[in-house]
C-alpha cells in the first residue's frame, strides 16, 4: 500500500495520464504499439499523452517511468523475481 506522504509528492495526472500510466506499468507488458486499441485510442492521440505524463513525472523513457512510478507509489511492482535476484546478486543481463 502506498504511503500518503509518497502520493503527495506524486504529479497531479488527467484521467487519460492515469490510464496511460496503468498501461505502461501493466504486467501484462503489452507493446507501446498495442496500447492505443487497448484504450480505445489512435496512436497519436496515446502519443500526446504518453509525452505529457512523461515530463509531469520527469522522465524521458518507459523504463524510467515505471520506477518512478513504483517508486512514488503510483503503482505496484511487479518485478518480484528481479528484486530478490538483484539482493542475492544472481540477475545477469539486461532488463
Amino acid at each position: 500500500m502506498p504511503s500518503e506522504r509518497k502520493l503527495e509528492k506524486a504529479p497531479h495526472l488527467t484521467p487519460m495520464e492515469g490510464e496511460v500510466l496503468l498501461l505502461l506499468c501493466s504486467a501484462e507488458c503489452l507493446l507501446e504499439k498495442e496500447m492505443p486499441d487497448a484504450m480505445g485510442k489512435s496512436l497519436s492521440t496515446f502519443k500526446t499523452h504518453r509525452e505529457k505524463l512523461y515530463e509531469k513525472m520527469g522522465v524521458d523513457t518507459r523504463q524510467k517511468l515505471i520506477a518512478e512510478a513504483v517508486r512514488l507509489g503510483m503503482v505496484p511492482c511487479y518485478c518480484q523475481q528481479l528484486r530478490e535476484g538483484l539482493a542475492g546478486g544472481t540477475v545477469q543481463g539486461g532488463h
